[in-house]
C-alpha cells in the first residue's frame, strides 16, 4: 500500500486522491497467497491486519481515500517505531520486541473487506455467481 506500484494498482477520485478499488480490479499479485497468509496468521506477531469500519456509500467504503491515507500513515508510524525501538536501549528495559522479532510495515498482510472481497460492480452490478462464492466463502472464515 505504500510504493509508487501499489498507487499504480489503485484508483483516484474526482480530486486526484488515491481510492482503493475493489478486489476484482486488484492485480493478482496484491494478495498474499494463501499459504503465505497462513504462516502468517500462525507467527501470531501482527503480520495479518484486519480493517473493519462503517462505509461511506453503499457502493464505495472510502470513496475519498480517507481511511486510505489514514491507514498508510499507520503503518509508517508503525515502521518508524518499530526501527527506533530496535535501536533504543530504553526498548530492552520496556521489553518491547526487536523489529526482527516482529511484522514489519513490508511484511504484513491487510484483511480490507473492499479490497479482499468481490463487491458489487462500481454502478450497483451484481457479483457474478462464481464472485458469490468466493464471497460467501470468505464470510464463513470471519
Amino acid at each position: 500500500l505504500q510504493s509508487p506500484e501499489a498507487d499504480a494498482s489503485l484508483a483516484r477520485d474526482d480530486s486526484g486522491a488515491v481510492i482503493m478499488r475493489r478486489r476484482q480490479e486488484l492485480p493478482e499479485d496484491a494478495f498474499v497467497p494463501c499459504d503465505e497468509a497462513v504462516a502468517m496468521l500462525e507467527r501470531g506477531d501482527r503480520s495479518v491486519l484486519v480493517l473493519s469500519y462503517g462505509w461511506l456509500t453503499a457502493l464505495h467504503p472510502d470513496p475519498h481515500g480517507t481511511t486510505l491515507a489514514s491507514v498508510r500513515r499507520f503503518l509508517e508510524a508503525d515502521a518508524a517505531t518499530q526501527a527506533a525501538n530496535q535501536v533504543s536501549p530504553r526498548s530492552l528495559e520496556r521489553n518491547v520486541p526487536a523489529i526482527t522479532e516482529r511484522a514489519e510495515a513490508s511484511d504484513v498482510g491487510l484483511f480490507w473487506d473492499f479490497a479482499s472481497l468481490p463487491q458489487k460492480g462500481p454502478n450497483g452490478e451484481e457479483k457474478t455467481e462464481e464472485e458469490k462464492s468466493i464471497f460467501g466463502r470468505g464470510l464463513k472464515v470471519m
